[in-house]
C-alpha cells in the first residue's frame, strides 16, 4: 500500500517509538501525530465540553483555584477550592485521577494545573474562559463580575 518511510537519528529514535501519524481529511484537516513518548501537558476543554462531562457524571474533580470572595459571588456546582487540604488530598490520588481547574478566566487555573503537571498526573484540564466562560455559555444564571 505504498506508505511513507521516516527515519530518525539514534538521539530522537527512542521518543519515535509508539508514533502514530494519521491523515485528516476536510477542512480543518492535516497531518495528527499521536506521540505517546511526550510528557503530559495541560489540556483545554470548554464550558459545554465541562458540562457534558458533568451531566454525564464522569468521574473528575472539579479545583476551583479563585479566593474565598470570588468563589461566593459565582461558582460550579461540584467544584472544590484549590487550598492546602485540595493539596493534600490529590497526593494520594492515582496519577491518572481527571481534574479540571477553573478560575475567573483560565489564566490562574492555568497555572495551578502546570503545577499538578509537576507532580506527576497526566489528566489535567483547564476551564478555556473560566468561570466568565460558564456564565456567557452554559448557565446565565451564574453571576459576572
Amino acid at each position: 500500500q505504498g506508505g511513507v518511510t521516516l527515519l530518525f537519528d539514534r538521539a530522537s529514535a527512542r521518543l519515535a517509538s509508539g508514533l502514530a501519524i494519521d491523515y485528516v481529511s476536510g477542512p480543518d484537516g492535516g497531518f495528527k501525530i499521536d506521540n505517546p513518548n511526550l510528557p503530559a501537558r495541560v489540556r483545554s476543554v470548554t464550558a459545554p465540553e465541562l458540562k457534558k462531562l458533568l451531566d454525564e457524571k464522569s468521574p473528575l474533580r472539579l479545583y476551583d483555584v479563585r479566593g474565598e470572595q470570588e468563589r461566593a459571588i459565582a461558582q460550579i456546582a461540584g467544584s472544590r477550592p484549590f487550598d492546602a487540604q485540595a493539596l493534600a488530598e490529590l497526593e494520594k490520588l492515582p496519577k491518572d485521577t481527571a481534574m479540571v481547574f477553573i478560575c475567573h478566566h483560565g489564566l490562574r487555573s492555568q497555572a495551578a494545573a502546570e503545577q499538578i503537571l509537576q507532580r506527576g498526573f497526566r489528566n489535567v484540564y483547564n476551564l478555556r474562559g473560566g468561570i466568565e466562560a460558564w456564565s456567557t455559555e452554559v448557565d446565565p444564571s451564574v453571576p459576572r463580575y
